[in-house]
């Protein structure tokens, strides 16, 4: 059986009705994902004063997934520092309004 069907000499793809997703669902996950990009954009914008100049050239935040912030490092070191560092980062950033359970 072919995945087409003939209409009006136009081929459209036939469309499974099996567990269609409700468009509330899209939309709240399309919602979601615009928050975290929403955060990470906001992060970005205060990266220097967050991190501090020497951090700052060495690190940077690349995503937010499931409330974790991932920051590429140039070093291992810098990922020690980050460790280090990390309580003051989380403050700082609650600082400028994300908090973790957002």
């Amino acid at each position: 059986m072919s995945k087409y069907y003939k209409l009006n000499k136009k081929y459209l793809p036939i469309v499974s009705r099996r567990n269609p997703h409700p468009l509330k669902n899209c939309l709240d996950n399309f919602k979601k994902s615009c928050g975290e990009l929403d955060k990470l954009t906001k992060i970005n914008d205060n990266w220097k004063n967050l991190i501090g100049l020497e951090l700052f050239q060495e690190c940077k935040p690349l995503n937010i997934e499931k409330k974790i912030l991932t920051i590429a490092v140039n070093h291992p070191q810098w990922r020690q520092a980050l460790i280090y560092n990390k309580h003051k980062l989380k403050e700082r950033i609650e600082k400028i309004g994300i908090k973790n359970g957002d």
